[in-house]
């Protein structure tokens, strides 16, 4: 059997501001581990930061891929950037891929649009994983369009709020099976 592939999309628009640096580090040091690991960042567009994940050094990654990515705190396009994964990236989309969107879901897209690009990655992938840096915070509950638009389409809804939630993703990759949300 093939090692699984890991397929990782953080949100850099303007709300994910004060978690991206976090955020960036869980996926640089993922990259670190795996060569089966492929990254990617998002607001209005895409791009993809692999390449940059993958130098020695996270100050050397996070100097590059600022360099790179010219849609840093901008809005949010979710729907878009999984069609372009979808369209652009169908090769790292198979049964042994397990996605992980690490958004805090605010979206200035579609419902609709969103809802039909998950489906459609949800049907090739083996999983998703949507983590939220938002969740677990008090008083706050997933009711955006774009969420309520998202839940049928991701196996799980877990915490990146902070690095202990965090610690939680390698049980849910271990896991055999879809996880349940």
């Amino acid at each position: 059997p093939r090692a699984p592939r890991l397929l990782v999309l953080l949100d850099v628009s303007g709300s994910m501001d004060r978690y991206a640096q976090l955020l960036l580090k869980v996926m640089y040091a993922l990259g670190q581990r795996s060569r089966r690991v492929e990254t990617f960042v998002f607001s209005t567009s895409l791009t993809k930061v692999t390449r940059q994940m993958r130098l020695p050094r996270f100050q050397d990654a996070l100097q590059q891929v600022g360099e790179a990515v010219r849609h840093w705190s901008g809005g949010t396009r979710i729907g878009e950037s999984l069609r372009s994964i979808n369209v652009e990236f169908p090769d790292l989309l198979d049964r042994n891929t397990s996605v992980i969107l690490l958004s805090d879901g605010w979206d200035t897209g579609s419902p609709a649009h969103l809802a039909e690009e998950l489906s459609r990655l949800r049907k090739r992938v083996r999983r998703i994983i949507w983590l939220n840096p938002l969740l677990g915070t008090p008083d706050y509950q997933p009711l955006t369009m774009g969420l309520q638009a998202a839940r049928p389409y991701v196996d799980l809804f877990a915490s990146a709020r902070n690095l202990e939630q965090i610690k939680r993703l390698p049980g849910y990759l271990r896991s055999q099976s879809p996880v349940a949300g």
